[in-house]
């Protein structure tokens, strides 16, 4: 029996900015093609620049088996800014230093990943899940674009966002969405169903420096490299944020949740970028609730999944 015909999997689109952890979260659901349903990557920039970030998903898809997916290459900027804010964090190339010697696949010449996007929802109306782990741009463009895209999309689960802790990037906002808080501000009025996985559930998922140097760098040589990313990546952020995202729909069970409404302060200010986020039924007004928001994750359980990964890889 080939992969396309086991019954159950889910249907993902990943699009991503990788960025080391977008890199861990593409090596998660390759890892468990029993479970999910790989379609497409697509890219945008983020975490680096498109060039950048479009090479960085080709390489993670060729270092983890995955030359059989389609890669296509995405938005080179926000919406409403001609450039958006980089993640130096993730070194210059954005896979900390490891691109020099991978292959890098390229992207479909043709497609741009928006265009890709309404296709594969087209295609399979009603089914497919985006895990969108960078900015959400191409969704948002996606949405502009045909009418009838999001009410073909079975839900979106997102990183990005912060609903009750402090932002990453400045007091009160998270970068995902600092970077183009117009489209995720189009994308929560979607009507889409939403799950977010904010810097509320992912800065606690951290691993030690000493347990990937010990362990998660001596299962392989290809996991050596995802492991000496995540090694200098932990210097500057030691949080796994996207993984989770793939890690909630593998296993719900590890997460608890709150349900709520949430909007995106798109206003010039201290809190441009900032997701709102109202629980009480009066402040959510008649149209309810939009999005359920990941609290607290079983850091044991999501790191040991992608320890398995890379054990496996």
């Amino acid at each position: 029996m080939t992969l396309s015909e086991v019954a159950g999997r889910i249907p993902v689109v990943i699009d991503c900015d990788p960025g080391v952890d977008d890199a861990l979260a593409i090596l998660l659901a390759a890892s468990r093609r029993d479970v999910l349903e790989l379609l497409a990557v697509t890219t945008v920039a983020g975490n680096a620049g498109i060039d950048e970030t479009t090479r960085n998903a080709g390489a993670v898809l060729s270092l983890t088996g995955c030359d059989d997916i389609p890669l296509y290459r995405g938005a080179h900027r926000p919406l409403m800014r001609a450039v958006g804010r980089r993640a130096p964090v993730h070194g210059a190339d954005g896979l900390g230093g490891e691109t020099k010697d991978l292959r890098a696949r390229p992207a479909d010449p043709e497609k741009p990943a928006w265009v890709a996007l309404c296709d594969i929802v087209r295609s399979r109306p009603g089914a497919v899940t985006l895990c969108v782990l960078g900015p959400m741009t191409n969704v948002a463009l996606a949405i502009l674009t045909d009418p009838g895209f999001a009410a073909r999309v079975h839900e979106i689960v997102f990183m990005g966002g912060a609903a009750f802790t402090d932002g990453n990037v400045t007091a009160s906002a998270e970068f995902n969405i600092f970077v183009d808080p117009h489209a995720a501000q189009i994308v929560m009025e979607s009507g889409i169903p939403l799950t977010m996985a904010g810097l509320d559930v992912t800065r606690d998922v951290i691993v030690s420096r000493s347990h990937i140097e010990e362990t998660w760098a001596r299962y392989s040589d290809r996991a050596a490299v995802f492991s000496r990313m995540v090694s200098r990546y932990a210097d500057g952020d030691p949080a796994l944020h996207d993984p989770c995202v793939i890690a909630w729909l593998l296993d719900p069970s590890a997460f608890t949740t709150v349900r709520g409404r949430i909007c995106v302060d798109c206003r010039e200010g201290p809190d441009f970028g900032r997701t709102v986020v109202a629980r009480r039924e009066k402040h959510m007004g008649p149209e309810g609730p939009n999005a359920t928001i990941l609290m607290r994750g079983d850091v044991a359980r999501i790191t040991g999944m992608i320890g398995r990964a890379l054990e496996e890889l």
